[in-house]
Formats: C-alpha cells, structure tokens, sequence
C-alpha cells in the first residue's frame, strides 16, 4: 500500500516539475520520461483510472533529476513533494486497512 502511495505522489511530483519547467530542460532523457508520465497520468484519468510511476522511469528519474528540474537532487525532490503528502495519505488510509 506504502509502495502504491509513494509512487503516486512521485508521479505528482514529476507532473509538477513537468509543468513549470517544461521550457528549461537540458536533459531530454529525463523531459522524456515526464512528459510520457504526463501524459499516461492524463490518459488514465480519462478512463477514470489512476496511473502510478513505473519502476524503470522511477530508477532513471533517482539517477538523473538535476538543477534543471528545479531541485537539487532526489531526496530533495522527494522532500518538497512526496514527505508530508505521504505522511497525510497514510493517516487517511490506516483506518481503511484491515490487520
């Protein structure tokens, strides 16, 4: 369950990022790989469905998130958008998961 929030927020995060420095990469594996998440998150709202981020884009966007992204590295892009975001679904989540 953890796992499937985390990714989820990543995958919010990479939008963002997308979103407000679309004009500034200088890296295109990584403008790439999140406008393919763009657009998959896009795609699977239409059919009213929730896509998360995959692991091989996940590992490529750890190794390779940079200044021009907007952050100075992973964890403090994990920081700025998945550390408390995490922590508030978790709260909401708890009393739904049966032991």
């Amino acid at each position: 369950m953890i796992d499937l929030i985390f990714r989820k927020q990543i995958t919010n995060g990479c939008i963002q990022i997308y979103n407000n420095a679309k004009s500034s990469f200088s890296n295109t594996d990584v403008f790439n790989a999140l406008k393919y998440i763009r657009d998959k998150d896009t795609e699977s709202k239409r059919k009213n469905e929730s896509y998360k981020v995959d692991e091989r884009r996940l590992k490529m966007l750890r190794k390779n998130i940079d200044v021009a992204c907007g952050v100075k590295d992973w964890r403090e892009f994990c920081s700025r958008y998945v550390g408390s975001i995490l922590e508030n679904e978790w709260t909401m989540l708890e009393p739904q998961i049966h032991y």
